[in-house]
């Protein structure tokens, strides 16, 4: 009967993983989601533009899908090739640019005519990228980093600084993650050999995080007013509402009709148009109750209740607007987006202060 390995300079630390996270790992793969959908919208807007010009000429049509894998291939080179976070940068930004040059053309490549206008091509990427980002979340929360996990990351930290030097807030994560390995069975000796590595790393230039630092300070005084609770929660409630309502006006006052099998139907009352009263009627019975709760109480569930449904109702009202609307999907979801980012700072901040009441001056 096989034995599972496990490797006894790690006590406690339990069987080896398959296949081992690194921390950075999903940070990497959010950006170049970001850059994927970033990359479709400015290629769209650019070919309205410009009135779909082709790159070639006489019978020949370049389509950007191939610059796109020449993009990726670029990434996957870089990655292989060379060592550092500049390296890791450039092939996320490739990667993403890369992989939405070819997936803007997806219409192209589902349909026998070649139609890049094809009406689902939307859909498909909506629901590609939403995927990724659910992948994405589920790789890095069905189980926290192991003390495996943790010390290999910081020891990926160490040999970046000593290629290309390492800027402090990097070599203050990367002792954050040692002290955790440490007291949760990693040795001292393995602690010890990445915390020299750390060491001999020389100090590089944190002007990129200073200005992500400057970015998040002007977030917070933007999205960090409480007043922005109330507002987008009622909003929230109100559209519910008027959802609702509209849907219920449609069905009792509607104009019947009989289709071609004799079934007898609604003017305007379709499967989408079904869903989406239903998104509304559950974001009614959520938002309201949570909306009278945080009024009272200052509940940070119901907070957290708020966001999600605003989440739930943003995915799910889009996945219908894009297969109905297409791209003109767009703007409503961009709205609901911004309703999620706020809502999802405010939760971090509310969560950010229920710690620190809990755990008092023993969590400095």
């Amino acid at each position: 009967m096989s034995r599972r390995h496990v490797d006894p300079a790690v006590p406690g630390a339990g069987p080896r993983p398959g296949l081992t996270r690194n921390v950075a790992g999903s940070s990497s793969a959010e950006w170049f989601v970001v850059i994927t959908i970033a990359t479709i919208l400015v290629t769209r807007a650019w070919l309205a533009l410009t009135g779909y010009p082709q790159i070639g000429g006489g019978n020949l049509h370049i389509a950007h899908a191939l610059w796109g894998g020449a993009a990726m291939m670029l990434a996957l080179l870089t990655g292989w090739a060379f060592i550092g976070f500049g390296a890791r940068l450039v092939a996320v930004v490739l990667g993403g640019v890369g992989f939405g040059l070819f997936l803007d053309e997806v219409g192209k490549f589902v349909t026998r005519d070649n139609d890049y206008f094809y009406g689902p091509s939307a859909e498909i990427m909506f629901v590609l990228v939403v995927l990724i980002i659910v992948g994405l979340r589920a790789v890095r929360e069905f189980r926290p980093l192991s003390p495996v996990e943790l010390v290999t990351s910081a020891s990926l930290i160490a040999t970046e600084g000593l290629a290309r030097g390492l800027a402090p807030y990097r070599r203050e994560l990367a002792t954050e993650m040692l002290y955790e390995a440490g007291e949760r069975g990693i040795d001292a000796a393995s602690i010890a050999a990445v915390r020299t590595l750390l060491d001999a790393a020389p100090t590089a230039s944190e002007r990129l995080h200073q200005a992500q630092r400057r970015v998040r300070a002007v977030a917070a005084r933007l999205f960090g007013s409480p007043t922005w609770v109330p507002v987008l929660g009622w909003m929230l409630v109100a559209t519910a509402v008027l959802g609702v309502a509209a849907g219920s006006l449609q069905a009792i006052f509607g104009e019947r009709y009989y289709d071609d099998a004799g079934t007898e139907r609604i003017a305007g009352v379709s499967v989408a148009s079904l869903s989406e009263f239903a998104i509304a009627a559950v974001v009614l019975v959520v938002a309201l109750p949570a909306m009278l709760v945080r009024r009272r109480t200052g509940s940070l569930q119901a907070l957290r209740a708020l966001r999600l449904v605003a989440l739930v109702s943003t995915m799910l009202t889009a996945f219908i607007e894009f297969a109905t609307e297409g791209f003109g999907a767009l703007i409503n979801l961009a709205v609901g987006v911004f309703v999620l980012v706020v809502l999802s700072f405010q939760v971090s901040q509310a969560e950010t202060g229920h710690e620190g009441a809990v755990t008092g001056p023993a969590s400095e």
